[in-house]
């Protein structure tokens, strides 16, 4: 499917740019926990914190994407954003075996020592939601030139992602918190979407993104669904509660 050549830049453009906002969310976590700054910690006092481990892992997850959409020539960044997608599907891995067979590896508080969850049990550890997503998103860039399958991994990660954003919005904590463990950081939740999204728009010429972003009347009505559906849905669901 032939697509115009601003379409294409604009979703590279826009996979950039995802990147970036990943990279820069996670560094200004990491600095709100080097100097103490609960706003940068968390959004708002009633909302959850990032734990550092999360904060790290996004950083790296951005610069992954980054890298591969930046330079997939230069084979120094390619093995760096390897090395890069490795570590954050460690980091997550760890993590997920950590509450699946109740162990403490100790890399919870590695970095920082979480106050922000003294009252919770396993404080500094980020939330089955968010290793899981993780996992996913390490996977969907480590397997990038398997192109379909990087892509149902995007989707996986945006669908969690999504369903803990809407949590927040109507006040479901059921979707953004397993029951007994730590909830997904809103800005963790925005961070997740954001990294989906690129690495989905990573590659417009292939899978759905080539149909949406194609000059026939059907890639016409996707772009209008596209925006007017979820907004849509939030908007009737606000009226209804």
């Amino acid at each position: 499917m032939v697509l115009s050549k601003s379409r294409i830049s604009l979703s590279i453009l826009f996979s950039q740019a995802a990147a970036v906002l990943v990279m820069l969310v996670g560094a200004c976590v990491l600095a709100g926990w080097a100097l103490n700054v609960a706003v940068l910690k968390r959004i708002s006092p009633n909302l959850v914190s990032m734990t550092a481990n999360t904060a790290v892992c996004l950083l790296a997850t951005g610069m992954v994407l980054f890298f591969q959409v930046k330079s997939k020539s230069n084979p120094t960044l390619t093995r760096l954003s390897t090395l890069l997608a490795i570590f954050v599907a460690v980091i997550s891995s760890l993590t997920l075996l950590e509450y699946i067979a109740h162990l403490d590896f100790g890399i919870d508080q590695l970095l920082f020592v979480d106050d922000t969850r003294a009252a919770m049990q396993n404080p500094g550890r980020m939330a089955p939601i968010t290793a899981i997503s993780l996992v996913l998103c390490s996977l969907a860039l480590l397997f990038d030139r398997q192109s379909r399958l990087s892509r149902y991994l995007a989707v996986a990660v945006l669908f969690f992602a999504a369903l803990a954003i809407t949590g927040y919005l109507f006040d479901v904590s059921s979707l953004y918190q397993v029951i007994g463990y730590t909830s997904v950081a809103l800005h963790t939740a925005v961070s997740l979407m954001l990294i989906s999204l690129g690495i989905l728009a990573s590659r417009p010429q292939q899978g759905m993104l080539a149909i949406i972003l194609s000059d026939t009347a059907g890639g016409e009505m996707a772009r209008r669904l596209l925006w007017t559906i979820p907004l849509l849905s939030v908007l009737l669901n606000w009226l209804i509660l």
